[in-house]
């Protein structure tokens, strides 16, 4: 920012001129007043927002928030509530109208999953002030989510062998095979601990939701439970150092410099969980009770768009009459 020749003693953005002083945002300019005292308290409240405006309202009501979700749900929600700061840091709850929440899903269009967390959110948010009688309505009302696109991506055996066979990263090549084994997340499969190892099986408690399974033992998840004995610490199965499991931002990484590496296109480290879900229900196993879901239709809504449908048309042979 270049350096003031005069009137050194203002704040960034603000400028006398014609007697009055001006807050410049964007080019725009801002008339605060032709009193300094008065003018620096309203450039105060411009840059900090109004008191009792939504920064507080989304601080406030964070527990209420969050009430309830999963520890990654949580992170999301953060994220979108450092945003949502930032974007209505200006307004006062009951300032924000319908129109705004509708600027605001149609500015990120291109992001729905995003979007749809940040409505999320602020529909969280005004209840909780509608309840406090800090408005009257509820904005959010009436604007639609996004539509989000299912992914319909199948991790076929040819590039999960390949990351799985050349990978130098240890905890990507175990981690990779004991999710595709199991059907669990790679959240879960991470947090695996010592203790959750038995003879019978692993035992997982899904954080998302909440759900207790067990996966049978298998020979193959045997062998690689076995393998971490080399290099393992004392808490859990897989272990960074200092009682911590490794993180999933490690073991994207990971697996993002793998699909660089031998030109590997459209696969996420999610999709494991996908591939063992669809193969497992195409050899005839109990997808649904692997996956931890509530019901079937959860489960067959999951995976249906990574299987394929194979159909037999009828014999031409029939239209055939004998000569």
């Amino acid at each position: 920012m270049r350096k003031r020749l005069t009137n050194r003693h203002l704040p960034a953005c603000v400028y006398l001129k014609h007697g009055s002083y001006w807050y410049v945002k964007g080019n725009k300019w801002h008339k605060l007043s032709s009193d300094l005292s008065e003018a620096l308290k309203l450039y105060a409240d411009a840059i900090t927002g109004p008191k009792g405006g939504m920064v507080e309202l989304l601080e406030e009501a964070y527990d209420v928030i969050t009430l309830d979700k999963s520890d990654n749900t949580v992170k999301q929600y953060m994220l979108s509530i450092d945003r949502l700061k930032k974007i209505f840091k200006e307004f006062a709850p009951d300032q924000v109208t319908q129109s705004h929440i509708a600027q605001l899903k149609n500015s990120m269009a291109s992001t729905p999953n995003q979007c749809n967390r940040m409505l999320s959110v602020l529909r969280l948010a005004f209840n909780h002030a509608l309840e406090h009688g800090l408005i009257h309505t509820n904005p959010c009302i009436g604007v639609m989510r996004h539509k989000e696109h299912k992914r319909d991506v199948y991790f076929s055996d040819e590039n999960f062998n390949l990351i799985v066979g050349k990978t130098q990263h240890n905890i990507l090549r175990i981690s990779m095979q004991i999710q595709y084994l199991t059907g669990q997340r790679i959240s879960d499969v991470l947090k695996i601990k010592l203790e959750d190892v038995l003879e019978q099986g692993l035992l997982f408690e899904q954080q998302k939701t909440g759900k207790k399974l067990m996966v049978r033992m298998t020979p193959e998840l045997r062998h690689l439970v076995d393998e971490t004995k080399y290099w393992n610490g004392q808490t859990y199965l897989m272990e960074s150092g200092a009682g911590r499991p490794f993180s999933y931002g490690t073991v994207k990484d990971a697996f993002n410099r793998a699909k660089r590496d031998h030109g590997i296109t459209g696969v996420c480290l999610n999709d494991v969980r996908a591939k063992s879900l669809t193969d497992a229900k195409r050899q005839g196993l109990d997808a649904t009770l692997l996956a931890g879901h509530k019901n079937k239709a959860m489960t067959d809504r999951y995976i249906r768009l990574r299987e394929l449908d194979i159909a037999t048309g009828p014999q031409l042979s029939r239209l055939k009459t004998p000569n």
